[in-house]
């Protein structure tokens, strides 16, 4: 399929010099183009865009180390009822 891709290729001499059928390589073709082929994708890809970073100054303390998290009150009355037996 890449053949048939370059620029000035014909689809018909490429699928008639592979021993293809012109039929399926446009079909295969096709369905590369709406990414519909497992594995293979022609499909023109999003550009990516360009995301802004800014950096600032290097935090200079460690975070302080504080009680361990109590657990989440139950929000369902029959699970915490059959938890307390």
């Amino acid at each position: 399929m890449s053949e048939a891709l370059e620029p000035g290729a014909v689809v018909a001499a490429v699928a008639n010099r592979n021993g293809v059928c012109r039929s399926q390589l446009y079909t295969w073709l096709r369905l590369a183009r709406d990414d519909r082929l497992p594995g293979i994708s022609i499909a023109p890809q999003p550009a990516t865009s360009f995301v802004p970073v800014r950096i600032g100054p290097l935090a200079t303390s460690a975070p302080s180390i504080g009680a361990p998290a109590s657990p989440p009150p139950d929000t369902r009355p029959a699970l915490a009822s059959r938890r307390r037996t």
